[in-house]
């Protein structure tokens, strides 16, 4: 380190300007377990996906996993199509006939 009074700076045209400072950037925000299960059902659209296989992807239990699931698909994020198994919730699958949730509306009108 230097000792003694700090420099002057210089001023007129032969100062030289500050070298730009990087601008701080907040560190990125891990993405949330939803934002991640819905990257992987919509890697590949048309298929559902076990809680098993979503856990196993994920790294969590699966009893944990499967718990969230339902309760995503009960506020609509994702559809249950069978036992443990879900997949994204289209405009298609949310067609209702009375209490009943029509899954393949294409069934309905053939």
């Amino acid at each position: 380190m230097r000792s003694g009074p700090p420099r002057a700076r210089k001023t007129g045209p032969e100062a030289r300007p500050d070298p730009p400072r990087p601008q701080h950037t907040p560190p990125a925000q891990p993405s949330t377990r939803r934002e991640l299960i819905t990257a992987i059902i919509t890697s590949q659209p048309p298929r559902a996906w076990s809680g098993q296989e979503l856990a196993l992807r994920l790294q969590v239990k699966p009893r944990n996993l499967l718990t969230q699931l339902g309760e995503w698909a009960r506020l609509g994020l994702f559809t249950r199509t069978g036992s443990g198994i879900y997949a994204l919730n289209t405009p298609a699958s949310r067609y209702t006939l009375g209490k009943r949730q029509i899954l393949n509306f294409g069934a309905l009108i053939a």
